[in-house]
């Protein structure tokens, strides 16, 4: 999945897309896996549903913030952060519902 840094970046024509080129670059996994985990969170309610995907969005949000904050921008994986924040809103579900 390719992930614009900037909304203005969702109309570039798929052949200008590179690396460096202000977009980045999510494997099937940093998507799977979290969508398993939202689904299964789902069968104890919505609301551990919505705290899973909150909390994988946010793990989104912080590999992005360390992404950016590397002076050499290099590809590092980015499925421990969104599964920890997944896992968190998971946990946060099950101690406040």
């Amino acid at each position: 999945m390719i992930v614009p840094d900037r909304p203005a970046g969702l109309a570039a024509p798929l052949a200008d897309v590179t690396r460096g080129s202000g977009h980045s670059f999510l494997g099937t996994g940093d998507l799977t896996l979290p969508a398993m985990l939202v689904a299964s969170a789902a069968r104890a309610g919505w609301l551990a549903a919505l705290s899973v995907s909150l909390g994988a969005l946010l793990g989104l949000v912080a590999v992005n913030l360390i992404f950016r904050s590397q002076r050499v921008r290099r590809p590092m994986p980015a499925l421990p952060p969104i599964a920890l924040g997944a896992i968190l809103g998971h946990l946060a579900a099950q101690l406040l519902l």
